[in-house]
């Protein structure tokens, strides 16, 4: 292995030292060493993503990503991972992107090395059972299922589909049930097997790049990582050349203009403009210099111009570095997106001609040595120079560098990915600097790229909710395969291409952004034999001016507060048409001092994983399962509860089903996990809570807000909080806990449980034909529940086999019985506890009736 010192910023030798090894044909790591990092983390980035996916299993990427998750030879659980960065206070997530896949966990230091190798052997020996595809499966289409209503996706997609035949971003990298099962089926292809094949295709060492950050000498890093990951093996496949998909999106059917169906109420404009791949010229930065450009919201911008005819209310330019759909190795596109008002929607063609108009006042303002302001557009309050755009240019470039520079630290984790997917894209010794510094200011570049962003060759899209009225009288309204996606197409007439080509002069007011004259460009510290007179006057007129003002008297919001007992309320999905579903169960402990908080606090980080492994993994209920503590704190109130929430798919499961099983978990198997913990368990979790605890601040941005948060959203302001907190996590004993969960959360005649239900569309056949709603929905719908629906609940909660669950995730259930049964809880006899039935359980038939009895609690006066 060949390892080598970075030359790199000089913001890394600020508090850490660094290395890159490489070892060709093998892993490229990067390794960066603290002195006072508290938590590590690691990322790897593979150059393989849903670019690579197989024609006849699109998103098996995607599905790859999930599948290497449930357990490798040397750690055969299925959620052994995630389950051991939880317990030790950590996290862990992966995406996956066109052309890269992301893998990535942190954790505190003194567990890390552990974590590591659970890490590395993903990439050597994952598992992959045939036993745990169908149940994963079902988490990537509940994903999409989640992915399927929201608007910014639809569009990156929208966009993907209309690229040129064969194009590989045509390919569907999200997946779901019918691309990576109904569609392989057919073709007689083995889900299984196409998993594994991509795995031994594409995972291969010599297109991995691995980053790590922890507190351990860099020699030892080195060791161990060697050590770890030396065994991944190297392919003899080499990476897909993608060159000659360069002109993708430089077809007849992207430079037109589109209307879209929006799902949500949103109004938007996007152009968006095909240009060669910008990955080349990150010296140069192009990239952010012209969504800098483009997105300013200064004057003489087009926002600026845009919201003085009340024609829109925000706007942004995207083209970032690192994403893989807008900026992949063979081509890019950069995009303007425009939140408009309904004057904004009624002068389409005008919004997008200020967008062209002030393309061509910087094309122009390059020929001239000053640029020129047009006459009356400057307020008495901007009395300053206008740049040209080399001054701009400038001025950019003097910002980013002491932003970068001089910026406050990141976290590790961050750090890590940034580092694992530039090392795909630059040398490695610009994989900290290459997204936030313009090294070379190259307006050759940035004019020729411009030139390029011309009406003709944009694709205009145009989202709005207001199209799905007009869907059964128009026929020529278009439908995508996968998202389903209402869409039609028009061509742009010749005249307003030229009208929008003309060179006429604007009369907007448009112009490049004033010169900035309190730019700061010497940071050199003064020596203490300086005269400090200076600084001496400047900060007693800050203190004066910002001087101490005593806070009134004020009084904290008033808190309704429930009676022992079960309160249940369905509501209708407000869109008609989609399937996605929501149960959330609220359980609550009213008002709670500072040893309540921490014990509601310990369950819920528990709770958490097992939550995660049973209703997600096990049960297949959702993507999206979280169990969290939750503080009601609106005006200050220290409300505290236990949030379960799962998001699920009507077309899968009924709403009963799924709120059943929350309370099988909820009533029945979380009683069990915290009896069933080992002492060495329940150790490793109140010692990475009272880590958290102890983490330092990282930069004053964090000691600020948590000051903040202290005097104005604590009814009892204590600036000793953590320290408290740590002295109690110390105190609790596991018998503590379980007698607290026992006795707040599962005693009938104390506990107060608020069920919420959205239910959704089950009709999927309807949802195929009606993708979007088509009236603006302005009331929720009530759904009343009857005495049937709730014993469908119940029943669905006691067929659970919960010795079988435990067995299962590896707990010791007549350990947990055992343990049960010599608490001093005086309801709880082997399961047979009662969990809510339709005769304890309230049903919330009038909203305002029900609150109307609901007792409150005064807010404190401070």
């Amino acid at each position: 292995m060949v390892v080598s010192t970075v030359e790199t910023d000089e913001r890394v030798a600020n508090g850490h030292q660094l290395k890159c090894n490489g070892t060709p044909p093998a892993t490229e790591q990067h390794e960066i060493s603290g002195d006072v990092e508290e938590m590590s983390a690691a990322a790897l980035c593979i150059n393989s993503g849903g670019f690579s996916d197989p024609e006849e299993a699109q998103g098996l990427s995607h599905f790859l990503e999930h599948m290497l998750f449930m357990g490798s030879e040397k750690y055969p659980g299925e959620n052994d991972f995630s389950s051991h960065v939880s317990t030790c206070g950590g996290m862990m997530n992966a995406w996956t992107a066109q052309e890269r896949s992301m893998f990535y966990f942190q954790v505190k230091t003194e567990h890390f090395f552990g974590c590591l190798d659970r890490f590395a052997q993903f990439f050597i020996a994952p598992l992959m059972r045939d036993s745990s595809v169908d149940r994963e499966l079902e988490a990537v289409n509940s994903e999409f299922a989640l992915a399927l209503t929201n608007d910014n996706n639809r569009l990156q997609h929208f966009l993907a589909s209309i690229s040129a035949p064969g194009s590989p971003y045509r390919k569907f990298i999200f997946g779901n049930n019918k691309s990576l099962r109904d569609i392989p089926l057919e073709k007689g292809a083995s889900v299984s097997c196409l998993l594994r094949q991509h795995w031994k295709t594409n995972f291969s060492a010599d297109r991995m790049t691995l980053a790590i950050q922890s507190y351990s000498p860099l020699n030892e890093l080195e060791c161990r990582v060697r050590e770890m990951f030396e065994a991944i093996p190297r392919r003899a496949f080499p990476a897909p050349d993608y060159s000659h998909f360069a002109n993708s999106f430089e077809t007849q059917e992207f430079n037109k203009f589109y209307k879209v169906c929006s799902v949500k109420g949103r109004d938007m404009l996007s152009i968006i403009w095909p240009l060669p791949s910008l990955l080349p010229y990150y010296q140069s930065n192009p990239n952010n210099v012209l969504a800098d450009l483009l997105g300013d919201e200064g004057e003489g911008s087009v926002l600026a111009a845009l919201r003085k005819m009340h024609w829109a209310t925000e706007l942004y330019a995207d083209a970032c570095l690192t994403s893989g759909m807008r900026n992949s190795t063979f081509c890019s596109m950069f995009e303007v997106h425009v939140h408009l008002t309904k004057l904004g929607h009624e002068n389409i063609w005008q919004v997008c001609g200020v967008i062209f108009d002030y393309i061509k006042v910087v094309i122009h303002s390059v020929a001239n040595e000053t640029s020129t302001v047009e006459s009356g557009s400057i307020t008495p309050f901007s009395q300053r120079l206008p740049n040209t755009f080399q001054s701009y240019l400038e001025e950019r470039q003097e910002l980013w560098k002491s932003s970068f520079l001089y910026n406050d630290p990141a976290e590790a984790l961050h750090n890590c990915e940034l580092i694992a997917e530039m090392l795909q894209l630059v040398p490695h010794t610009k994989v900290l600097s290459a997204r936030h510094l313009i090294e070379k200011i190259d307006i050759e570049l940035y004019v020729r790229l411009l030139k390029q962003m011309t009406p003709e060759r944009a694709c205009i899209v145009h989202q709005s909710s207001e199209f799905g009225r007009n869907l059964e009288s128009d026929q020529s309204w278009q439908t995508e395969s996968w998202f389903n996606i209402r869409y039609k197409s028009e061509e742009l007439s010749r005249s307003l291409l030229e009208a929008w080509s003309s060179s006429v002069e604007s009369t907007t007011g448009l112009h490049l952004p004033f010169k900035n004259l309190f730019i700061s460009t010497n940071f050199d510290l003064l020596p203490k034999e300086a005269d400090m007179q200076e600084a001496t006057s400047i900060y007693d007129y800050t203190v004066y001016r910002l001087r101490a003002i005593p806070l009134p008297e004020r009084k904290f919001g008033d808190t309704a507060v429930y009676d022992p007992g079960t309160y249940h309320i369905r509501l209708f999905n407000t869109n008609p048409s989609d399937v996605n579903m929501c149960v959330t169960h609220f359980y609550m402990l009213g008002r709670t001092d500072l040893k309540t908080s921490v014990l509601c606090n310990l369950v819920a980080y528990v709770l958490n994983e097992p939550a995660f492994d049973y209703l997600r993994t096990k049960e297949m209920l959702s993507y999206y399962v979280a169990l969290q503590p939750w503080v009601y704190r609106d005006g200050g109130s220290a409300h505290q509860a236990i949030l379960l929430v799962c998001r699920s798919q009507a077309t899968k499961f009924s709403v009963d089903h799924v709120s059943g099983r929350m309370n099988a978990f909820w009533y029945r198997i979380a009683p069990r996990v915290i009896a069933a913990m080992t002492k060495q368990s329940f150790r490793t979790c109140i010692n990475a809570l009272i880590s958290e605890e102890q983490l330092k601040d990282t930069n004053m941005w964090s000691e600020y807000w948590r000051g903040y948060a202290e005097i104005f959203s604590r009814e009892t302001i204590m600036f000793k909080r953590r320290e408290k907190t740590v002295e109690i996590l110390n105190a609790i004993t596991q018998d503590d806990l379980l007698n607290f969960f026992l006795n707040e959360f599962l005693d009938p005649t104390r506990r107060r449980t608020l069920v919420v239900e959205v239910a959704a569309q089950t009709d999927s056949v309807k949802v195929l034909e009606n993708p979007l709603q088509t009236v603006h929905v302005t009331h929720v719908e009530q759904v009343m529940v009857d005495r049937e629906e709730l014993e469908k609940q119940a029943n669905s909660c006691a067929e659970v086999d919960v010795p079988a669950v435990m067995l299962t995730a590896g707990y010791d259930n007549q350990t947990a019985v055992i343990n049960l049964s010599r608490t001093t809880t005086n309801f709880w006899e082997d399961d047979r506890h009662p969990w809510p039935t339709f005769d304890s359980t309230e049903v919330i038939t009038n909203v305002c009736s029900f609150r109307q009895k609901l007792k409150f609690d005064s807010g404190r006066y401070v």
